[in-house]
């Protein structure tokens, strides 16, 4: 089943028990380019939302607003059910290129945010280890990024963000570079450890199919300046496998969401 819902999914009932809001959120760059208006968004404890919409309608600009790299021009980002500080939700950031130090180790890209926190190489080895070997890539420790496949890359990449320990894990278009297979194992290898640690994921696709697959729940953005145009419940269960793909539920969501996307962006 799905659920339509409004751009404001922020009523009481709605952030009670919610990790991180975005209330009412505009964002307006220094050059006068509107990216988000009244914006707003839920994101609860061990949800997998993924956004939706179209290149330039301000999914990259959510997740910059979310871990504090950017701040809003109006509304709000909201911790918990009111703090404007992430405080105790360690937070996890995959960007869309791995953007690994070429010139370092695997292992030493792996430990760098616990070293900028002044974690020493021998106190971080067992974190960073256990990082890598959550992607299987204990084994390339010491090799160098350029030995790598673009799929491995990633891999170190999403490694880098685990080492964190995070409680929400930012991921934009993670994927959106790699072969089809390459993609598909990866979506089933983050489904695996999403389920593992219970984590908040907000993961931003181009892709209909991979959002649904992925997803508890999928919003739809409109074209900019970005806002929610419609939130959907994906009530597939989980685990999920390579079988659902060929599911008519699956396939019947997927053209919901389609349709919605469509519309949000002006087709």
């Amino acid at each position: 089943m799905t659920g339509h819902a409004s751009n404001v999914l922020t009523s009481a009932k709605t952030k009670t028990g919610s990790v991180v809001s975005l209330d009412w959120v505009s964002m307006v760059f220094d050059n006068g380019t509107a990216a988000l208006e009244d914006f707003s968004l839920d994101l609860h404890k061990g949800e997998f939302v993924s956004l939706l919409g179209a290149s330039g309608c301000g999914k990259s600009t959510v997740l910059r607003l979310i871990a504090g790299l950017a701040q809003p021009t109006t509304g709000k980002v909201l911790w918990g059910e009111n703090s404007h500080d992430k405080g105790d939700h360690p937070l996890g950031y995959v960007f869309q290129e791995p953007t690994l130090m070429p010139w370092s180790t695997v292992f030493a890209n792996v430990w760098l945010p616990l070293r900028l926190k002044g974690m020493s190489r021998k106190d971080a080895r067992d974190r960073v280890m256990e990082s890598l070997e959550l992607v299987g890539l204990q084994e390339h420790a010491q090799s160098l990024p350029n030995e790598l496949s673009g799929g491995m890359k990633m891999r170190v990449s999403i490694a880098r963000a685990l080492v964190t320990r995070p409680g929400v894990l930012l991921l934009d278009e993670p994927f959106a570079a790699l072969d089809e297979i390459t993609r598909s194992k990866l979506n089933d290898d983050l489904l695996a450890l999403w389920e593992r640690f219970g984590w908040t994921i907000l993961f931003v696709t181009h892709s209909v199919f991979e959002a649904v697959y992925l997803s508890s729940r999928v919003a739809v953005m409109s074209s900019g300046p970005g806002k929610i145009a419609s939130d959907h419940a994906i009530a597939l269960g989980y685990p999920r496998t390579e079988a659902l793909r060929l599911q008519p539920e699956y396939s019947r969501l997927c053209g919901l969401v389609s349709e919605d996307l469509r519309r949000a962006m002006g087709g």
